[in-house]
């Protein structure tokens, strides 16, 4: 339930411009915004679905090796975030990533030590008991839209 709470905070739903998608690994459910692979019994049997993973694996990868390299210049974000809310949590981390980019374009390599100074302890904003902001819906659409990019990478490989 963390991840539903710091996710409508966040409103990633706003910064996710139409007709784009971020990539999920096979633990998240498909939704219009959220592209994740064919589960691994049906890319089995069919050569397009498995290109379509492949593809969504390598471009997965990417991302993580971007994440690394912020971790690794501001390590404040390997560990817990001890911030108030997690709305002060998705401004640290988008300051992390401004800064790591105005960094990149003067060329500067530096890695940022240290740790918030005002850490708050005992934070109880994670309630186990918050209600999923998703609404429960068949995701047919976001399997169609997948299954049609699936058509669009097996011309690839």
């Amino acid at each position: 339930m963390t991840f539903t709470l710091t996710y409508a905070i966040c409103s990633i739903l706003d910064c996710v411009p139409p007709g784009k998608h971020l990539l999920g690994d096979a633990g998240y459910k498909i939704w219009a915004h959220l592209l994740t692979p064919f589960p691994g019994s049906e890319a089995v049997a069919d050569a397009r679905k498995r290109g379509f993973n492949k593809a969504h694996s390598r471009a997965r990868i990417v991302a993580e090796c971007a994440f690394g390299r912020l971790k690794n210049r501001f390590r404040v974000l390997l560990g817990k975030l001890e911030q108030k809310s997690p709305a002060r949590i998705c401004k640290v981390i988008l300051g992390c990533i401004v800064l790591h980019n105005l960094l990149l374009q003067v060329n500067d390599r530096r890695v940022i030590h240290g740790n918030d100074p005002t850490p708050e302890a005992n934070l109880s904003v994670f309630a186990d008991d918050v209600a999923d902001v998703e609404n429960p819906i068949s995701h047919s659409q976001e399997k169609a839209k997948r299954d049609d990019l699936a058509d669009v990478f097996a011309g690839l490989f």
